[in-house]
Parts: structure tokens; C-alpha cells; sequence
């Protein structure tokens, strides 16, 4: 009999196996295994870096466990790990056809996914669910909290001998895409606040060097793919209509005057977040950097939004632009080292992140010679299609940039391109440049010299679909 069939690690221990004398899964992961040709997955729950212990699973090749390239995939908001999971390399969600942890394990790949902090099985349910989840509610993709989690576990993997430590790539969508952009911008740093439990002093937060737990090995971002992500938190929530994407106007100033409330996607993330999803800071909540109760409230209270009078809006504000937003890291972005590949998928027709929460941050990385591509088709939130076809398409591209940076493969363009949204059949038409601008090689003006008047009298307000 192949006792590979089945490997288990008791959790609490860790787990080594055949034809990996130094190679082994981090404490408190159960390995288990389909068939010895499937791959190997280990789930448990394993404590960051300050203790919260975070709902993880490691999908490795089949196979001896030697280091590997390793991927992390990040859910979206109040979701869970297993978003970007299958028990098959095809998904029928086709953001996820072959584009998900058996897909990229069964082509050498180790592959991290795990619940946020603050989310599901870690710590969503607060200290019911466990003692040490007390503090562990969560702080909306915070550069200090959520990036560092996703740092700490490579660490711990590279730590095991299960990553290369000079190999580790992020993708995710919304939340997780967010956070991909963060990882990206921050590249080989970590953000580290002097105690974890006392707030005051994580405005004092210091960039140190990206190293593993156990060896301090240097650790390296290698890649990261952000699919339908935002890049500028306050912007995207309350957009005053003066972010562009440099085709006809420059961008502009975002944040003065703040805009206006996405009000229904805004409501549907505070209660999707909440109990019995996640967890949020307890009212009065001490801590600057998940206020998000009190947020929430005061958004809804209506304008004006002025930080100049009120100590609320000017809080959140800080903490969005500084901790939670890559738009506005100028410093790291100036960096002329450590430049970490980007590949951002972005939608015309996605309502929440827009083309340009990825272009205008594209943008800015070119600037100052970072190696990025975006690509925009109609795909992401809705109102955008997401149709198969489409998806196809840029997952493969996504696969060959990931494969590029991290297994040296064939090189692939950095470009920009658009893809013809059609309301039936298949994929539209791609369109590409070298830069955003490009694409728009003519420009139609459409004026009159008399006064015009038009009605739109009908039977039916939303008109007849055809």
C-alpha cells in the first residue's frame, strides 16, 4: 500500500515527510492527500506575528517538500480562504479557472491562502471564538496588521523549507487585490509597530528589512497580480470626481474637497464585515487604526466631510491615505530598488474600483521605472459581465507574468491594453500600447452653436433591453 495517500501531521507538531530531511509544514498544520499524484494540503490554525491565530492552508506540488515558488492568494472582503480554492485546476467561476491553489500546486507552486484577521476562522467570531482573539478584529487591509500577516506566514514557509524565499508572489481580488498593491509598494519592507497592544504607538510605525521568523532569511516579493483592486481607498468609497487616469486630465486632488458616499456599497461592506462574518474593534474603540464603527456612523451622518473641523473625518482620512491605500506612497514608490513587477487587472464596468484605481497607480509606478502592466476589460464588481472568455484570456497572461518573475520564464509585455466590453457572445477586441495614453490615438469633439433641448418621455424608465 502507498501510505502517501494519506499524510497527516498532528497539529500541534510539525509534519516532515519522505525525501524532505529539512523541508517540513510549520506547527499546527494536518497534511492531508488525495492520491499521490494530487497535491498536498495542510490546514490548521497557525499564530502571526502577534499572536492571532489566522485560518491557513498550504497546498504544495505532490511530491517531496523541497522550497518552492510560493504564491499567496488573498479573499475578498468578509470572505475566507477557500475563495480562491478548488479540488481541480478549472473553476466554473471563471476568475478562478486555472487561476487557483491546485492549479498553480500542480505547477510547482507552494500556495498560501488564508483568512484575514478579523474574518470567519480567524478571529471573525472575536474572543468567543478563541482567547487569543481578543485583539485580533480586523483593520481593513492595514500595512501594519494585514500586509505584515501575509509577510510573517511567507516567513514561516520559508522558515520550513517549503518557499524560496526570493520567490513569493501575491494575487487577489478586491480586498485581496488591495492588499497585493499594498505588498507591492511596501516590496521587501515591513511595516512594525512598537507594541501591538498599546494604539498610541502605532502611529510610530518603522520600515525594517523583510525577513523570515526563525532564520531571518531575506525575504523577497518577486511578483504581484492584483485583480480588480482599489489602489486609493478614499477615492474609490468617496469619490469627488477628480481622479483621472491622464487621457484627458491629469489627476487631481482627491481628498480636497472629500466626495461623495458610495452609500450602498459602503452599508453592504460594514454589515457583510460585521458579526457573524467578522469582527470588528468594540465600541468606544481606542484603536485609530479600526475605528471602523464609528467610521461607518459618521460617513452616514452626511456632509460636509471637512478634517479641518472634525477630528473624526480627519482621523479616518490619515488612516486610509497613510495604511491602507498604495496610491499614496509616494516615498516607497520613488524608490529606484526593489521594484516589484505589477500586473493589474482593473474593469470598465466595475461600479466599486473603476479603470482608475489601477491605471492612475500604473501611472505613478512608470514614472519612476517600475516594471507593470495593466490590462482593463469588463470584469471585477459589478455591473461587469466577468464572462469566461474574457477571464480566460487574462488569467493566461497572469500566469505567464507570474511564471516569468518567478520561474524565469518567457518574458512578457508590459504594456497597457483595453478590451472591447460586448453585451453578447464572446470576448471583444483587445487593444494595447506601451502606455495608458496611447491607446487613445484620436479624440472625437461633439459641439453645437444652437441651443439644443432633449426629453426622454417614456413608458418605461429603464428603458427596453435589446
Amino acid at each position: 500500500m502507498r501510505w502517501l495517500a494519506l499524510l497527516v501531521a498532528l497539529p500541534g507538531m510539525v509534519g516532515t515527510f519522505p525525501g524532505s530531511a529539512s523541508s517540513s509544514v510549520p506547527s499546527g498544520l494536518s497534511c492531508v492527500q488525495a492520491s499521490p499524484s494530487a497535491p498536498l494540503v495542510c490546514s490548521g490554525k497557525v499564530p502571526s506575528w502577534d499572536g492571532i491565530p489566522l485560518d491557513t492552508d498550504l497546498t504544495l506540488p505532490a511530491g517531496p517538500i523541497v522550497p518552492r515558488p510560493l504564491i499567496v492568494m488573498l479573499h475578498g472582503y468578509a470572505n475566507q480562504k477557500t475563495e480562491w480554492e478548488s479540488d481541480s485546476a478549472g473553476s466554473l467561476n471563471p476568475d478562478k479557472d486555472h487561476y487557483n491553489n491546485y492549479w498553480f500546486a500542480s505547477h510547482g507552486y507552494a500556495v498560501l491562502n488564508y483568512t484575514a484577521r478579523g474574518f470567519h476562522g480567524s478571529c471573525g467570531q472575536g474572543p468567543l471564538a478563541d482567547r487569543r482573539c481578543a485583539r485580533g478584529w480586523m483593520h481593513l487591509a492595514d500595512r501594519r496588521f494585514e500586509v505584515r500577516d501575509t509577510q510573517y506566514l511567507a516567513g514561516l514557509l520559508a522558515d520550513s523549507g517549503v518557499a524560496d524565499p526570493q520567490k513569493v508572489a501575491v494575487t487577489g481580488g478586491s480586498y485581496g487585490g488591495g492588499q497585493s498593491l499594498l505588498l507591492a509598494v511596501q516590496g521587501d519592507q515591513v511595516a512594525t509597530v512598537p507594541d501591538p497592544n498599546d494604539p498610541t504607538t502605532y502611529d510610530q510605525a518603522a520600515m525594517v528589512p523583510w525577513t523570515s521568523p526563525g532564520l531571518h532569511l531575506p525575504m523577497h516579493l518577486a511578483a504581484a497580480v492584483p485583480k480588480y483592486p482599489w489602489s486609493d481607498l478614499v477615492e474609490s468609497l468617496l469619490p469627488n470626481g477628480r481622479a483621472a487616469d491622464g487621457v484627458l486630465l491629469q489627476d487631481g486632488d482627491r481628498v480636497h474637497p472629500v466626495g461623495i458616499e458610495k452609500q450602498s456599497y459602503v452599508s453592504y461592506f460594514y454589515y457583510s464585515g460585521n458579526a457573524p462574518n467578522g469582527y470588528y474593534c468594540p465600541q468606544p474603540c481606542l484603536d485609530p487604526s479600526a475605528n471602523i464603527t464609528a467610521w461607518f456612523a459618521r460617513i452616514n451622518a452626511g456632509e460636509p466631510y471637512d478634517p479641518a473641523i472634525d477630528p473624526l473625518v480627519a482621523s479616518a482620512l490619515d488612516e486610509l491615505k497613510t495604511w491602507k491605500s498604495a496610491y499614496y506612497q509616494d516615498a516607497l514608490i520613488a524608490r529606484t530598488t526593489d521594484q516589484v513587477p505589477v500586473f493589474d487587472i482593473q474593469g470598465w464596468s466595475d461600479q466599486l474600483f473603476p479603470e482608475v484605481e489601477g491605471v492612475s497607480l500604473v501611472n505613478k509606478l512608470r514614472v519612476h521605472g517600475w516594471p507593470v502592466k495593466v490590462a482593463v476589460a469588463d470584469v471585477g464588481h459589478p455591473i461587469a459581465q466577468n464572462k469566461a472568455a474574457v477571464w480566460s484570456g487574462l488569467n493566461a497572461q497572469a500566469n505567464a507574468f507570474i511564471d516569468h518573475y518567478l520561474k524565469g520564464a518567457a518574458a512578457v509585455a508590459l504594456d497597457s491594453s483595453g478590451q472591447v466590453t460586448t453585451c453578447a457572445g464572446g470576448a471583444g477586441a483587445v487593444y494595447s500600447a506601451t502606455d495608458w495614453a496611447s491607446l487613445a490615438t484620436h479624440r472625437v469633439t461633439l459641439a453645437s452653436r444652437q441651443p439644443q433641448a432633449t426629453t426622454s418621455v417614456t413608458t418605461d424608465p429603464t428603458a427596453v433591453l435589446t
